[in-house]
């Protein structure tokens, strides 16, 4: 893949999300092929981060089940599987180097570079960029800016674990906003389950 952001000052940080158990899949997610290139999806999604011109990627793992296949230059944030998602995102944020922090979700096989380029050249420093699809909010592929590090951390420490209502926080406070366009529903699919593959 070539580098699609070629544009000054779109700098971003990557975290992909790959700690899940993939229960309702049966089989682990994250080595799946990826329709297009073959490649095993998590090695695929970094491949995406680094060509939309990711500066640094964050890989969150079980301890359990890493990738090393991926490269010791890929920051692991091992993960218990207690805090989720949400736990996650808080320490890639907090321990960003750029302003704007791209979180994927290793099963979005729908997700190309040239889409992130475009999604994180919609945020700013300091207002990330949510996509709002049929179902709602995606907040496991969003651009959020790392200064609401600080809105993570205190959500994790008092077990507040669902991203939904962050998001919305984020919106109504206004680092983050909403954004959508048609063509953003084949983008959001992910694989949740056999029946997904087909």
């Amino acid at each position: 893949m070539e580098n699609g952001n070629e544009e000054v000052g779109l700098a971003f940080s990557g975290v992909l999300l790959a700690g899940g158990r993939s229960t309702r899949m049966g089989r682990d997610k994250a080595r799946l092929a990826h329709p297009r290139s073959g490649l095993p999806m998590v090695e695929h999604q970094v491949e995406l981060l680094r060509a939309a011109g990711c500066a640094e990627c964050f890989l969150a793992v079980r301890a359990e089940t890493d990738y090393p296949e991926i490269g010791a230059e890929i920051t692991r944030l091992f993960d218990d599987g207690a805090s989720g998602p949400l736990g996650a995102i808080a320490v890639g944020l907090a321990r960003a180097r750029e302003a704007r922090v791209m979180v994927l979700a290793v099963d979005m096989p729908g997700v190309t570079a040239e889409w992130v380029c475009g999604l994180v050249a919609r945020a700013t420093p300091e207002c990330g960029v949510v996509v709002r699809g049929a179902a709602g909010c995606e907040p496991l592929c969003t651009v959020y800016p790392a200064m609401a590090a600080g809105a993570f951390a205190k959500a994790l420490t008092a077990g507040r674990l669902s991203l939904q209502p962050l998001v919305a926080a984020g919106v109504a406070e206004g680092w983050l906003r909403e954004v959508s366009a048609p063509e953003d529903e084949a983008v959001l699919a992910n694989w949740n389950a056999p029946k997904d593959l087909g």
